[in-house]
Order: C-alpha cells, then sequence, then structure tokens
C-alpha cells in the first residue's frame, strides 16, 4: 500500500546480453487506486487512467479452452466464459481506435 501524495520506485534490471546498457524489455505497470479505479503506465509515459475492467487479467481465448480441456480431462466442469459488458466493449473499441491494445 502506497499513501496518497506519496512516491513509490520499483526498480527492474534485465540485462540485454545482445546490447551492453540498454534495457532489455520494457516495463508496464498496471495498479489499482484506493477507490478501485485501474492505472497504467507504460516505460516514461504519462499515467494512464484504464477502467474498472475485471477483463485486465483474465486469461486469452486460447488458454481459457486449454484450462477447459484440463478440466473436462479431470472430471470436472469447466468454469464459464466471462461476459463482457457493452461497457468494457465500447473502452476496448476506443482504445483500439487510438492505437493501443484494446486491453491494457
Amino acid at each position: 500500500m502506497i499513501d496518497p501524495d506519496s512516491d513509490f520506485v520499483v526498480e527492474f534490471v534485465f540485462p540485454n546480453p545482445d546490447h551492453p546498457k540498454q534495457p532489455s524489455i520494457g516495463t508496464t505497470v498496471i495498479f489499482r487506486d484506493a477507490v478501485g479505479a485501474w492505472w497504467r503506465r507504460h516505460l516514461a509515459e504519462p499515467i494512464e487512467f484504464v477502467h474498472d475492467d475485471p477483463e485486465n487479467s483474465s486469461p486469452t481465448p486460447t488458454e481459457r479452452e486449454d484450462y477447459a480441456t484440463n478440466a473436462r480431462a479431470m472430471g470436472i466442469e469447466p468454469s464459464p466464459t466471462p461476459v463482457i459488458t457493452m461497457r468494457v466493449r465500447w473502452h476496448q473499441a476506443r482504445r483500439k481506435s487510438q492505437g493501443k491494445s484494446p486491453i491494457p
């Protein structure tokens, strides 16, 4: 937990064997504030409001199918596919039209 109006710095170092002194990956941080709103920061870009979408960290359709196949193989019923609301679909379409990933 981070107090309001405070800073918290996390430093990740991933050496790049092909290009020393350059980072090997770019980081994106997605976090939730005290009121439950989701925010995203990619590299040094400004912090961006994401949305209150529980789908943020859900498995992809391919992963869900793999989970369902495994569940059936173990003799249990797979969990149902989540229902994506129109609000979330609108937000994803808006992000896509801005040239961003539909799901941050």
